[in-house]
């Protein structure tokens, strides 16, 4: 059979309909299952980013700020379904992953046929791990369908050479690299693909859609960008902390956070961001940080080579290992939620795919040249992941390539019994490779414990307090010396006043992780400042300003401790310290702003919040603190009712509540002896801060209000 009459294979609508249905059923009880034992009830790692990003978007945010630290394509497509439906981000994912399944499909039947394409598909409706990553808020889902569509373009074009084929294969690759960086490399390949799949005029018409496809799909990138005011070129900002973390003394091929317990994406962009500042010591923009890491990495690659390979050689056993290595949540971890993968995870996995799929490109090595679209592929994205680190779903889009080979492997084994048969070195090659990927590596991991962590920081952060500290307990179950759990499910004890119980979790935390030492103390505090003990926790907190730290929001945190049980002193020590770790920290630099003016440093105060204002223009506490000080400092040389006044005016694009904004306005108006205008901001302000349900606020700006009447401004001391 030619490739020509293998494209011609045809399947029909009804079966890659069944096909599409099915994969959609299964990822969607998957996804059901999950969801009611707590694993997945909430988004979880970087789901968390893409949910936010997506919410956004549906509201009419597309753009973002900065430079974009991963790519956007799932924000974007989780955007448009938020704001065309709403209601269940996974229901997109599991029909994008039933989508890829039929492309999957499609792509083998082109290839290798009818009947190989249909098992294809079912391989990949079925393959376990290929559901649980597929059903995340995450990139899998929708990078490997575009990546499948992209190839199936090709090979289409290929033996059918129209100019839309190419330009749509064109715009696919785009919305895969959109969605996951390294997909860019794809690029070459599909180049090659069309350069020598057709001649003459077809080959130059063919480059040029592709090209134009390509652009054209890259261009929301280039608008974005150009909005946000940053390179039009420029991709994401991730790439230099990446190599850092999978490239650097002590590195062991997986991830690891840049502090202990602090791995979540939420901490990931800012530790970089802060930790490069402070080596650097100098503020680095979004590039610069990128590039820090970078230059780094390669330093250290070039002052230890032999260490460098060998990392890398371990790396590319880890991608190739049986092992599904764990990000966020386990697989392993969702087998033992979900009854589903628990039952199809015995037969589907990783383990028994690799080494089938290989004895079928052998079987079909000599036809290398017409199936150059799955094997070059397989190549460039398999060496695209180990320069980094290794998690499982990293090998996401390799699965459907290597599953049309697994299954001539299956194949040939029946006809090869029937016929009494067997291609023996196939096998051999086989056995090896299923041995190799399953023998026990240096690295070891604690899924279960680190999943249902991840868990119950997600339930914790959704307001789900008793499915937290169940999800907490759990972790403990799998691992008593788990510390992040310890440290989490203590903290939330002591939140809820079984300040006992809280206890012990809080101090083993701390001697799990001598980093937690500080916050399992601050726990402490607060919760027996709320139980009325406040001697208590003065005793526990003493000095904890020389604990050890790495955390500046944490420092920020005992300084409001301090003031808490009166330790002026002691609270500025903690704000600065908190500077020290974070020069750019703007809720420090505010706080300490505060302490500053409210012990007649007004000068100091000023200073302080205009560092809050020069780390982050928008923070809302600064620019709050900032206009109040400028309206009634009792320092006539502090006071500036103009640029008071404009500040209002930013508070009020930024959304501040409006009785804030309109009574800010008024102290400005006053000081500028505008009283008649101050008085009817002043009343309304008094108004809507009622609407808001704040009697107290409207209360003391009715106090101001009075002044303003009797023609005097208000200051600081008098509100």
């Amino acid at each position: 059979m030619t490739p020509t009459d293998r494209s011609a294979s045809s399947v029909p609508i009804l079966a890659f309909g069944l096909l599409f249905l099915g994969a959609f059923a299964l990822r969607w009880i998957a996804a059901s299952q999950l969801d009611a034992g707590l694993l997945l009830a909430q988004p979880v790692g970087d789901e968390v980013v893409f949910e936010d990003a997506a919410r956004d978007a549906a509201a009419g945010d597309w753009v973002g700020r900065g430079v974009l630290w991963q790519a956007p394509g799932t924000a974007w497509l989780l955007g448009i379904w938020y704001a065309l439906f709403g209601g269940e981000g996974r229901m997109l994912f599991a029909l994008l992953g039933a989508a890829g399944c039929v492309v999957a499909a499609d792509l083998a039947r082109r290839l290798f046929g009818a009947r190989t394409g249909l098992f294809t598909g079912w391989l990949m409706a079925l393959y376990a791990p290929g559901i649980f990553f597929g059903l995340r808020i995450a990139k899998p889902a929708p990078a490997t369908l575009f990546l499948l569509l992209a190839l199936d373009l090709v090979v289409c074009f290929r033996a059918n050479p129209r100019v839309l084929i190419a330009g749509a294969c064109g715009l696919a690759w785009a919305a895969a690299a959109l969605t996951r960086e390294n997909l860019l490399l794809l690029a070459p390949v599909l180049v090659w693909l069309v350069w020598r799949g057709t001649s003459g005029g077809a080959r130059w018409r063919g480059l040029v859609a592709l090209a134009a496809g390509g652009v054209l799909g890259l261009a929301p990138l280039v608008v974005r960008n150009v909005e946000a005011g940053v390179p039009a070129t420029v991709y994401t900002a991730n790439l230099g902390s990446n190599l850092w973390i999978g490239n650097q003394p002590g590195a062991d091929g997986l991830y690891r956070s840049s502090i202990p317990g602090r791995g979540a994406p939420g901490y990931e962009q800012g530790d970089a961001r802060r930790l490069a500042e402070r080596l650097a010591g100098r503020r680095l923009d979004d590039l610069e940080v990128s590039a820090f890491w970078r230059d780094r990495a390669l330093e250290w690659m070039r002052a230890e080579p032999l260490a460098a390979l060998r990392l890398l050689g371990l790396k590319t056993w880890y991608l190739l290992h049986a092992r599904e290595w764990m990000d966020s949540v386990a697989y392993s971890a969702a087998r033992g939620e979900s009854s589903l993968l628990g039952g199809l995870g015995f037969v589907m996995r990783f383990g028994l795919l690799l080494p089938l799929a290989l004895a079928g490109i052998a079987l079909r090595w000599r036809r290398r040249r017409e199936l150059a679209p799955l094997l070059l592929t397989l190549v460039v994205l398999a060496a695209s992941v180990p320069p980094f680190f290794i998690f499982a779903r990293f090998r996401a889009p390799l699965l459907p390539l290597l599953a049309p080979f697994a299954v001539v492997a299956v194949s040939a084994a029946l006809a090869g019994i029937r016929r009494r048969r067997v291609a023996l070195w196939p096998c051999l090659l086989a056995v090896i490779v299923a041995i190799l990927v399953h023998l026990p590596t240096p690295a070891g991991e604690r899924p279960l414990a680190a999943s249902w962590n991840t868990a119950g920081d997600a339930l914790s952060e959704a307001g789900r307090d008793a499915d937290a500290r169940l999800a907490f307990r759990r972790a403990l179950e799998a691992d008593p010396d788990h510390a992040d759990a310890t440290f989490n499910l203590g903290q939330m004890l002591a939140r809820a006043g079984r300040m006992g119980e809280a206890e012990k979790l809080l101090v083993h935390a701390a001697e799990l992780q001598p980093l937690f030492a500080l916050d399992a103390r601050l726990a402490l505090v607060e919760g027996w400042i709320e139980a009325g003990e406040r001697e208590r926790a003065w005793r526990i907190l003493g000095d904890a300003t020389t604990l050890p730290n790495e955390d500046a929001d944490s420092a920020r945190n005992a300084g409001a401790l301090y003031r808490k049980l009166g330790r002026d002193d002691l609270a500025e020590v903690a704000y600065r310290a908190a500077l020290t770790l974070d020069p750019y920290h703007a809720g420090a630099a505010t706080d300490l702003g505060w302490l500053q003016w409210s012990t007649g440093r007004t000068g100091e105060a000023l200073a302080s919040f205009e560092r809050a204002l020069e780390a982050d223009p928008e923070y809302t506490g600064a620019l709050v603190n900032l206009a109040l000080l400028l309206a009634s400092a009792a320092e006539p040389e502090q006071r500036d009712g103009v640029r008071a006044l404009a500040l209002g005016e930013r508070l009020s694009a930024a959304g501040t509540a409006p009785s804030t904004v309109g009574d800010l306005e008024a102290m400005a108006l006053a000081e500028l002896g505008r009283f008649r205008e101050a008085q009817a901001r002043a009343t309304e302000a008094a108004y809507l801060a009622r609407e808001e349900g704040k009697e107290a606020y409207a209360l003391e700006i009715e106090v101001r209000l009075e002044g303003y009447r009797a023609g005097r401004p208000s200051r600081f001391g008098s509100r």
